[in-house]
Parts: structure tokens; sequence; C-alpha cells
């Protein structure tokens, strides 16, 4: 029988032997990006809070490209700032107008890597995730490149936000573990020589960063921890022996202390592509709960 991880290769024909359902799904990906886009702009001239990090300290940190940890927030890997290099010699609103472009672009090319098809796209791209994905605009799609590359290249994509994605290693055959550690200590070493000790930065500046505790919706900070792990430690083991990175990535979920609520929309879209029925339950009650909450917000506010 052939395995899961085996499965997720062969489905890499997906990029030649028919394109026309992957390309219909990039055109919808791309009209969606634009429409949540030009809500996040309304917003904001309404005066909400929108593509603070990237303002604040994202682009910004492009122009300190040794030195990025002196603006307050920047927590990541350095190698960021080669990533939104690009995107910091535009305006924020074209700059964020792309990476929303590029971020449902990608999620897009993932679902359909791991199996999923026309209807898992668009329970993906029309939630409430997908919309608060685009209003903070955080690095997300730096780690979903590394979903996409070869394995033994995923590393330091997936670094880029550890909350997110490790857990897809959990369904990589072992073989494939120690070309993908040396690529990404490769990576790190060469970092150091540009960044110097950069270990110790992040340190310094996670504790400036405030983080509302209502923010953080991991299983780990929600359930008793034993739960969390457990729940983990079962889909791992399930992603192990099904060579199966999907559920990896979900197990993952159950281990990471922290992670947002914009941050979901990987997790998502993996749900839409195994679990369609349970994504349309949540992408209802999301737009309904949140949704509502919103509405209500800017309506108090006219």
């Amino acid at each position: 029988m052939m395995t899961g991880f085996a499965q997720l290769m062969k489905r890499d024909q997906w990029l030649t032997d028919s394109n026309r359902p992957v390309v219909r799904a990039l055109v919808f990906s791309q009209v969606m990006a634009l429409v949540f886009w030009a809500m996040a702009l309304w917003v904001r001239g309404l005066g909400v809070l929108v593509w603070y990090d990237q303002a604040a300290f994202f682009l910004p940190s492009v122009s300190a490209f040794t030195n990025p940890y002196q603006f307050g927030g920047f927590v990541h890997i350095p190698w960021v700032v080669v990533l939104l290099a690009p995107f910091s010699l535009l305006p924020l609103e074209l700059a964020t107008l792309l990476q929303s472009c590029l971020l449902f672009g990608l999620i897009t090319l993932v679902i359909f890597k791991f199996g999923g098809d026309m209807r898992a796209v668009v329970l993906t791209l029309t939630s409430f995730v997908a919309m608060d994905a685009i209003i903070e605009m955080n690095v997300d799609w730096g780690v979903i490149i590394g979903l996409l590359v070869p394995v033994q290249y995923s590393l330091p994509f997936l670094l880029i936000k550890p909350q997110l994605a490790l857990g897809y290693y959990f369904g990589v055959p072992p073989r494939r573990w120690l070309p993908t550690i040396l690529v990404g200590a490769v990576v790190v070493a060469l970092s150091f020589l540009i960044w110097g000790f950069w270990f110790q930065k992040i340190a310094a500046a996670v504790p400036t960063v405030s983080i509302e505790r209502s923010f953080n919706i991991a299983p780990l900070h929600l359930l008793p921890w034993p739960v969390s792990i457990a729940i983990g430690v079962v889909l791992a083991y399930l992603a192990y022996k099904r060579q199966d990175p999907a559920i990896g990535i979900i197990a993952w979920f159950f281990f990471t202390p922290y992670i947002a609520f914009y941050a979901l929309l990987l997790l998502f879209g993996i749900i839409a592509v195994r679990l369609q029925k349970l994504a349309l339950i949540i992408h209802i009650c999301t737009w309904i709960v949140y949704g509502g909450v919103v509405v209500l917000s800017l309506l108090n506010r006219g």
C-alpha cells in the first residue's frame, strides 16, 4: 500500500498533468485576496488598526538588514528580512496587497498538494480566518513556501514561524530527516555570520512584546496540558505510521504553546482537505460569532 507521503509526492503531478482545476482555484484565490484586502483597506480608513506588524517592524526591518531586532516586535529568525526585501520598496498598501495575493495563492497550492479540491479552496479562502489573516498580514506565507519546496529545503521556511507547521516532519520518512536538518543547519550557520548570535537577540526581544492571553488559542493554553499533549502524541504517531504530513501539521497544533487566530489559515486549509464537513461547521460558526462581533463593533463606531 502506498504511504501517505508517497501519495503526497505523487500528487505533485497536478503541477504538470492537468492544471485546469489549479488555475481556476488560483484565479479564485486572487479574487478573494483582492476582496479581503479591499475590506482591510476600508476598515483602515475608519481608524481600525490594520497591518500593524507590517508597518511597525516587518517592512522597516529591511532598512536595518544586519540588525532587524532594533525594531520592537521583531522576534523572528533574521532571514525573514530577505523575503520581505522586495515588499519594503513599495507603499504599505501595495506591499500588503501583493503579500495577500501571495498568501492566498500559496495556500491554494498547498491545498491541492495535500489532495484538496476547489471546494476546499473555497471553504478556506471565504472563511473568517482568511479575512483575519489579510487584516493582520503576518509572514505566514513564508512558512507555506516550505510546504511546496522539496522536503530537504523546507526547514529554513518552516522556522520562520515554528508554531505553524513543524509537525510536517512527523509524516516525512525518517530517511529524509538528516538532509533536511543539514540544510537547515547550514542556513543557521550562515545566518550567524550575517546577523550574529541572533538567538540571544530574540530571547531579549520576546519579553518586550505584549501579547494578550485572550489572543492565544493554542490548545496547550486552553486545555490542561496533559490533554493537549496526549492528543498531539496520538496524532503525531498516526502521521508517522501513515507517513502523512497533513496529520502531522494538525498534531503540531496541540504541541505549540502559542498561536493567534489569524495564523490558523494553514491549519484550516488542511482540515478543509481532510475533514470538509468539520471545516464547513467551523466556517459557519466563526462567521456567526466573530463576524457578528465585527459588524456590531462597526455599527457602534457609526
